[in-house]
């Protein structure tokens, strides 16, 4: 009976000090799955950016995207006059 309690004892200090060496390799991990989700995160938001510059671009390789871009530049058609509001 006695060499059965120190078996089991002898399990228990193995398994808490096991437990315990390992600790900080746990806490690198989750550090670094926290790491990789930020990552995943900022590289699916860098996605969608570069979809919504593709689609701008797309619009803006388009006549009428030209003359958007261009009126909000300043330039007129040759001819054309300016509207006035008056406050």
């Amino acid at each position: 009976m006695r060499r059965i309690g120190i078996w089991i004892l002898s399990a228990l200090v193995a398994g808490v000090t096991a437990v315990y060496l390992n600790l900080e390799t746990w806490q690198l991990y989750r550090e670094q799955m926290d790491l990789m989700r930020q990552g995943v995160e900022r590289l699916r938001q860098a996605e969608r950016q570069k979809a919504e510059l593709q689609e701008e671009k797309a619009r803006l390789n388009t006549p009428v995207g030209m003359e958007e871009a261009a009126r909000r530049n300043g330039y007129r058609k040759p001819g054309e006059e300016p509207l006035r509001t008056e406050p």
